[in-house]
């Protein structure tokens, strides 16, 4: 077994973020186990639980054991990049455009999606977001769409990112398809412009619950 220390790409504190943009210290630590002459990549913590709340929640994740290196390296780099397990490795530059996830994303078994990027370009007309699972959870997604808004000091119901504002945009055409591996969310953007997107889900469906934000992306429409 090898302990292999590095970087988790995760939705945490902004004091996390920073840290992980500089690269100033290691945030994760996860390992290596060699089985039949075979390196395997397992991430024990994660596959444990995770925080809601502050709070430690049991919750066994056999996703997180025995993970391929070509879907880990969208959450974990390691500051050696032999253990990324990769025929051609990635940059740190190429694992921050990733997409950051919650804790929670994979708890509740998801693994992937697609676009995976933080900044994503799309298309007038209609798109698409695939979202993969590994189980047979029936979690409830809330996907939420936000556009730049043109007069920021006209806004008065915005999200406010960094120092930019986004207001609710409401697409007319929009669809939420389930199949035994992916949710696939279509959904149709009519307008140039920069959008924000947010996944958010919860395991009680069609009851009350607190949704989790999986995830979140940029989507330039040109």
């Amino acid at each position: 077994t090898e302990n292999i220390f590095g970087y988790a790409n995760i939705i945490n504190t902004n004091s996390d973020s920073k840290k992980l943009e500089k690269r100033l210290d290691s945030n994760h630590e996860y390992n290596a186990v060699k089985l039949n002459n075979k390196w395997y990549l397992i991430d024990s913590t994660w596959g444990a639980g995770y925080i809601s709340r502050g709070a430690f929640k049991k919750n066994y994740n056999p996703y997180c054991f025995c993970i391929s290196p070509e879907l880990l390296i969208n959450s974990h780099f390691p500051l050696n990049e032999n253990w990324q397990l990769l025929e051609k490795p990635l940059n740190y530059k190429q694992f921050l455009s990733n997409l950051k996830f919650d804790a929670r994303f994979f708890a509740d078994g998801f693994y992937k999606v697609e676009p995976n990027k933080v900044i994503n370009n799309c298309s007038i007309g209609k798109n698409k977001l695939r979202i993969y699972k590994n189980n047979e959870k029936n979690i409830e997604l809330s996907i939420s769409i936000y556009k730049l808004a043109e007069n920021p000091n006209l806004t008065l119901n915005y999200l406010k990112i960094g120092d930019k504002k986004y207001s609710s945009y409401f697409s007319n055409d929009t669809h939420l398809n389930k199949t035994d591996d992916y949710y696939e969310y279509e959904y149709e953007l009519k307008e140039r412009g920069e959008y924000y997107l947010d996944c958010c889900g919860k395991d009680t469906p069609g009851i009350a619950g607190i949704y989790t934000s999986y995830f979140n992306m940029f989507l330039n429409c040109s």
